[in-house]
């Protein structure tokens, strides 16, 4: 019965509190500390729609700053300007690696794309291979 009553009295003392939520609706909760260390709360998500749960099959993923925050790795929740900025620089990429992509098709198919060579690569394959060459001893003549 003591368990019950300090947890009532701890929920009283230290409620549940709502901390932000991201661009997609998702919401964040933040819950009072279960063990002696006060500063470890215990991080939760609600999701708005149940199908995002289905992450490991391509679904949909929380934005790495509320992973971090809940983790604990980040003392701080984001704010939606933050979001909103990381998910327009991310746009921004992917339009710019979209036109690469293109402009790389389209040397390739003109017959213009030089196969790129890197000089460290070549000096470690050439190193690779003499040491795998066995070498000449004088004795073994």
């Amino acid at each position: 019965m003591t368990s019950l009553f300090n947890r009532l009295w701890q929920f009283i003392r230290k409620p549940t509190r709502y901390v932000g939520r991201d661009l997609e609706g998702n919401k964040f909760y933040e819950y009072p500390s279960r063990t002696e260390d006060p500063r470890r709360t215990r991080r939760v998500v609600k999701y708005v729609n149940k199908e995002i749960l289905n992450v490991g099959r391509g679904g949909f993923k929380i934005p790495v700053q509320w992973t971090a925050w809940l983790a604990h790795t980040r003392p701080h929740p984001p704010t939606l300007e933050e979001l909103q900025r990381d998910r327009f620089r991310l746009e921004k990429l992917m339009i710019n690696v979209k036109t690469i992509q293109e402009r790389e098709q389209a040397e390739r198919e003109a017959g213009l794309l030089i196969p790129e060579t890197n000089p460290q690569i070549q000096e470690a394959d050439q190193e690779s291979t003499a040491q795998s060459t066995p070498a000449t001893s004088p004795l073994s003549k």
